[in-house]
């Protein structure tokens, strides 16, 4: 017995008369699939169907994210907070940032992998405005300092800390997160990425938004926990830099990266980073929306 293939006209067509999944139980769901339907033969085609379909409208090009980003002032918290809230949706691919070597780099979105305090909030009075931005912390935008590892670390060791670069270059103030940092070997297939301890930031208080690449000393491990972690004891994510520096910056412009997104030149990449590198602990943490208001680029 030939199958019978259902076409995509169909498939739509079921979609619409079941309905949203979400405003049903899924009994009452399935219940309205089997009607549509009408054999399991045509009901595991829609299901692959709409699987396919919902990961097509779900995901797009890193690259389209980033062209959309560049047109976006980012004075605006509510318009760059809605764009930026795909990257915690998870909607957008992973982030190319080029091959050298043996090894290519990429950056999985992630904005919340980077460990982040949360804000502090001046003291609420009977005459506080709570709808104010001085009580709530920007939806997208985070401000980085040198710092301990961690604010619950008993006893940090002190570290030797440079907050300007050899280039002049200072560490950002506010910045936006993107994700994080992996690596493979160009032999191995995209499924075979491996997470590093870097973190991809934007920074938002230059009108050029420079991106910079931040070490996090807190990791998450394998069970999905925290623990310190040394750079300095930790195998080096890029080998030519001889070390791995807290802070760098990776892109001197959002429209640099856009610019070279399918063929960036590794080697300027990786002289940018030596000539912009920082270290000492990197401490990340939420600001007030009227705090990051100052911060941000006019």
């Amino acid at each position: 017995m030939v199958a019978t293939a259902l076409s995509k006209k169909r498939a739509e067509e079921i979609q619409e008369a079941v309905g949203d999944p979400s405003t049903m139980s899924p009994d009452e769901y399935s219940a309205k699939l089997k009607e549509e339907t009408g054999c399991d033969e045509i009901l595991e085609q829609f299901l692959e169907q709409a699987c396919k379909l919902d990961r097509e409208r779900m995901h797009y090009p890193a690259d389209e994210w980033l062209k959309r980003l560049t047109t976006m002032d980012f004075r605006n918290a509510a318009a760059i907070s809605k764009h930026h809230f795909a990257l915690t949706l998870y909607m957008v691919r992973r982030f190319d940032l080029g091959t050298y070597g043996e090894d290519t780099f990429a950056v999985k979105t992630d904005p919340c992998a980077l460990l982040t305090q949360e804000a502090t909030f001046p003291p609420l009075s009977p005459s506080a405005d709570i709808e104010s931005g001085d009580y709530h912390a920007h939806p997208s935008l985070i401000s980085l300092k040198n710092g301990d590892v961690a604010p619950s670390h008993p006893d940090p060791e002190p570290s030797k800390t440079d907050t300007v670069t050899a280039s002049g270059k200072s560490l950002p103030s506010l910045v936006m997160p993107i994700g994080q940092l992996q690596k493979k070997s160009i032999e191995e297939d995209d499924d075979d990425y491996v997470d590093t301890d870097y973190f991809l930031t934007i920074d938002a208080t230059k009108i050029n938004h420079p991106v910079w690449l931040i070490y996090d000393r807190n990791p998450r491990h394998d069970l999905g926990e925290r623990h310190i972690v040394d750079p300095d004891k930790e195998p080096l994510v890029f080998k030519e830099l001889g070390k791995n520096f807290d802070a760098m910056q990776v892109f001197p412009s959002l429209q640099w990266w856009l610019t070279h997104y399918e063929k960036p030149d590794f080697a300027h990449m990786l002289k940018v980073m030596q000539a912009t590198g920082i270290t000492g602990p990197i401490q990340a943490k939420e600001l007030a929306l009227s705090e990051a208001d100052k911060l941000v680029s006019k």
